[in-house]
């Protein structure tokens, strides 16, 4: 298993034979905005090969206040099979390179699912994520209309950051990654972050 880091023509291509396809159109950020935080030093992508093929992938967006897991795939006919798994054990070779005191991650909160089945999909997630070491925060945000649950995954030993510094950092990231909107509107308009005491991991 190699971790490769994507230059933009790597990521255009992988982008359009992939992403598109494993993300429906809501939940996947446009070409020119990916284009634009890579370009802007605020978006990095890596493939993970074996053999010689692609067998999975992550995108980070990340800022000065923090680091946020924005897509992790594997290609649909390996899915089940413990690459996922093995792929963020490779990862973590490379999260010291962020400098950062934790990455975020976004899981569909389980109060919000539609269904039964939808929350045992989630609720089968938020273990993947629980089982490769990330810790479940009473934080929330709802983001264009879909709510969120935030992990984190450490990095940094010692005391971690509050759930104040989380916050902070966290909505620092959203306004660096989320495109304005009109009129000068931005992350106000489409995220809200806030707190459940007892969230539904």
């Amino acid at each position: 298993m190699t971790i490769q880091k994507l230059e933009i023509p790597q990521l255009e291509k992988l982008y359009h034979a992939h992403m598109e396809k494993d993300f429906v159109p809501q939940e996947l950020r446009p070409w020119h905005s990916v284009k634009h935080l890579t370009e802007q030093g605020c978006y990095d992508t890596f493939a993970c090969r074996e053999e010689g093929q692609l067998v999975a992938y992550a995108a980070f967006a990340r800022c000065e206040a923090g680091v946020l897991l924005d897509y992790f795939a594997v290609v649909p006919q390996l899915r089940g099979k413990g690459v996922g798994s093995r792929f963020f054990r490779e990862l973590k070779g490379v999260f010291p390179q962020f400098e950062a005191p934790c990455i975020f991650i976004e899981v569909e909160s389980l109060e919000s699912a539609s269904s039964p089945e939808e929350r045992e999909v989630r609720r089968r997630r938020i273990q993947f994520y629980q089982r490769c070491g990330c810790e479940g925060t009473p934080i929330f945000a709802h983001l264009f209309g879909v709510e969120y649950q935030i992990m984190t995954f450490p990095l940094e030993e010692g005391p971690s950051p509050s759930l104040e510094e989380l916050e902070a950092a966290l909505l620092r990231l959203y306004q660096v990654i989320i495109p304005r909107l009109e009129k000068g509107e931005g992350v106000s308009k489409v995220c809200r972050i806030y707190r459940r005491e007892k969230p539904g991991i």
